[in-house]
């Protein structure tokens, strides 16, 4: 079967794959419609979790800074402008995160804009929980001030080509990134902060490091995931978006 369509039959309902993994705390996924509202520019005003949780749809009040829809791969994904588009899940409880994997499918536009982030969450660079995007070249940029992380990899981006990003972190122990399944260096983690920030899909710190492109899917889960677990959601999700 192909990953992109694995499920799992009970009784006489059939679950997609990243709902059959537990601890799933929010599901982004552009591919499907309904989880779209549009405005009257057909611009993107809610982003729905597809997670089963309550209350964590990823929104934008202001008209001009809602992102347009795109493409990854001709699947349907948002296209954020790199200037002032992004998206906000509010903060609860559940995204003080101690432990997580958190994947996603993007791609830039112009990977000469620097120290740019598809998700982030944090109230100032003292106080980051989250940020992954690019760094000062083309490198993957998967940072934590508060949980010690300091993650990169070389040449993850390029203009116009989609990409897997995903990053995990065990508690105290070990923080890794992977790019399209291939993993980085591990970093031992000293501490777990939390902090109450938003979580901003399209940018990092409080609206900046703005992603100059696309954003076809986000899987977030409050567990650390290795081996086996891993390799299924990056099938699924290479198998939908045609990521390398």
């Amino acid at each position: 079967m192909n990953p992109a369509q694995r499920e799992i039959i009970l009784g006489t309902v059939s679950l997609p794959l990243p709902l059959t993994i537990p601890n799933l705390a929010l599901w982004l996924d552009a591919a499907d419609s309904s989880t779209i509202t549009l405005d009257g520019s057909n611009n993107v005003s809610q982003w729905d979790d597809k997670s089963g949780n309550s209350g964590r749809d990823a929104v934008q009040a202001t008209a001009l800074r809602r992102p347009p829809l795109g493409t990854i791969n001709g699947v349907q994904a948002l296209d954020f402008d790199g200037i002032d588009d992004l998206l906000t899940v509010t903060h609860g409880a559940w995204a003080d995160l101690p432990s997580y994997s958190i994947y996603g499918v993007v791609s830039m536009d112009d990977t000469s804009l620097v120290y740019r982030a598809w998700i982030g969450k944090e109230a100032s660079a003292a106080t980051r929980k989250i940020l992954i995007g690019n760094d000062a070249s083309t490198g993957l940029f998967y940072n934590s001030s508060l949980d010690t992380i300091n993650v990169s990899k070389a040449a993850t981006y390029a203009n116009n080509v989609p990409v897997l990003i995903s990053a995990h972190k065990d508690g105290n122990t070990t923080a890794r990134a992977y790019v399209n399944g291939s993993a980085s260096s591990a970093d031992t983690t000293v501490t777990t902060g939390t902090n109450t920030s938003d979580i901003q899909i399209g940018a990092g710190a409080l609206g900046g490091y703005l992603w100059p492109g696309q954003v076809g899917e986000v899987l977030i889960y409050s567990d650390h995931h290795s081996g086996a677990t891993r390799g299924l959601i990056e099938a699924y999700l290479k198998a939908k978006w045609g990521t390398p």
